[in-house]
């Protein structure tokens, strides 16, 4: 969520790790990691000096330092499954004073998970074409975004997380 600003400097790492494993009678498992570090992220003020917002909260953009996707795919014949967790690690809210009892004073980390079922299908598949069925759920658990009593417009980090709570979805790709 940057802002309208002068400037922004951003330094991370990102990273990915994958894995594959190929059996005879169950078909092919891929894992992989996705994920990103961020160590600084800096934004110039109308003063002109940059203040880093990694790790904060301001009522209306939550900076986690840390994000990773981890997916798991299960290729078996024309079936493909693939799930997702999506880690969103926490943030300290600098609009609470600490010292404030009873105050909320962290968006807390968040995990939502995301499953899709797709299938080739047979009748329209060739060299050059094919047509693939997909039927999903994205926030498979109605995982809901981390409550904040400072959030600027609603009750969550609205630029960070999605409302929609539970969503299922049919999708059809046609190659050619």
């Amino acid at each position: 969520g940057p802002r309208n600003v002068a400037a922004q400097n951003i330094e991370g790492i990102d990273f990915t790790i994958r894995y594959s494993l190929e059996t005879n009678s169950f078909g092919t498992f891929d894992f992989v990691s996705d994920s990103s570090y961020i160590s600084k992220d800096e934004f110039q003020g109308s003063d002109g000096n940059f203040y880093n917002s990694i790790g904060q909260y301001d009522g209306d953009v939550a900076y986690p330092r840390f994000r990773s996707t981890f997916s798991t795919f299960w290729y078996y014949g024309d079936f493909t499954v693939n799930t997702d967790m999506n880690y969103t690690h926490r943030s300290r809210d600098v609009q609470v004073n600490p010292a404030d009892e009873g105050v909320k004073t962290h968006v807390n980390s968040h995990i939502e998970w995301d499953l899709v079922i797709s299938y080739v299908l047979p009748f329209f598949k060739s060299d050059l074409q094919s047509t693939t069925v997909s039927v999903g759920v994205e926030n498979l658990f109605d995982k809901d975004p981390p409550r904040m009593s400072t959030a600027f417009s609603n009750n969550y980090p609205e630029r960070n997380y999605d409302p929609r709570g539970r969503y299922y979805f049919i999708r059809v790709n046609q190659s050619f």
